[in-house]
């Protein structure tokens, strides 16, 4: 049974956890007071700590930097926005996506960011002088993005179908992946060792990212099968051994990865507009 349950009263459209203190960012579609904010809350109690207000519309994607003192957001309003985490000061505007953003990270030990619309426009840019280094367009629009954690590498579930691996510096796909037609949604481990993607036939397959770079990945390691209508979002634990999926069957449901067994279900009346995420921690 969940340990805590808190309603929000309006659409979380992003979740991020602070990788040491405890803390978490949350964006609201809908947020009370109007003000587009990023709120900043205790993971265990739920309590407000502080806002980061600035975006003139929703933020539709956030991320922090690898030792948290930086928390990056992309939103409806075409900007990206780095803040300092302790202050909620906000240090970088950057505004050159043509459209809504799909996905933002600080690249792994670099000063870039890497930051893409839901167009499929791309730019990696540096967060101190906002001077872009590379920037160039993907030929669908975008379902779903995911950030490599140790390579300067994004995964793409793309409106043509088709879900490929790129290499932001290169500009060029490293891996397009097989028998993902109906993809949806795609997402990294946290050691980079796997990438789950999810489709509209209601499955996530497991992907071994050596296996598939080595063009030895003939097939998923694994199919985490029990949803019987679309998935909505997927999270790995911290160890990527499970992952934990939401979907339209109003179904929360936790798997074993390497076995590809169900091991435990919540059902919900809640409806299917969220996101599942796990802490930092795993828990």
């Amino acid at each position: 049974q969940p340990t805590r349950s808190v309603t929000w009263g309006a659409v979380v459209n992003a979740i991020s956890f602070h990788p040491s203190n405890g803390e978490m960012a949350i964006s609201l579609q809908k947020h009370p007071n109007k003000k587009h904010a990023i709120e900043i809350r205790d993971v265990q109690t739920h309590k407000f700590q502080r806002e980061f207000i600035g975006h003139s519309n929703w933020p539709t994607c956030i991320a922090y930097s690898p030792d948290g003192s930086q928390l990056i957001s992309g939103s409806l309003d075409k900007t990206v926005r780095i803040w300092d985490t302790l202050t909620g000061k906000e240090s970088t505007v950057f505004a050159e996506h043509q459209s809504t953003l799909a996905g933002v990270a600080f690249l792994p030990n670099s000063p870039l960011v890497a930051s893409i619309d839901v167009k499929g426009g791309v730019i990696v840019w540096d967060a101190t002088s906002n001077e872009i280094e590379r920037s160039w367009q993907l030929s669908s629009s975008i379902l779903s993005v995911s950030f490599h954690p140790r390579q300067p590498w994004i995964a793409v579930a793309s409106k043509d179908h088709r879900v490929e691996i790129w290499d932001v510096f290169q500009e060029k796909p490293l891996q397009a992946i097989a028998s993902t037609e109906n993809a949806n949604l795609v997402t990294f481990s946290p050691d980079g060792q796997r990438l789950a993607i999810a489709s509209h036939t209601n499955i996530t397959s497991i992907w071994s990212i050596d296996d598939l770079m080595h063009n030895e990945a003939t097939s998923p390691l694994s199919e985490l099968r029990g949803h019987s209508d679309v998935i909505t979002s997927i999270s790995f634990s911290s160890d990527g051994k499970r992952l934990v999926s939401l979907s339209q069957d109003e179904s929360i449901r936790l798997f074993d990865v390497d076995l590809g067994y169900e091991l435990f279900r919540l059902d919900s009346d809640k409806g299917t507009n969220g996101i599942v995420k796990f802490s930092a921690d795993g828990k």
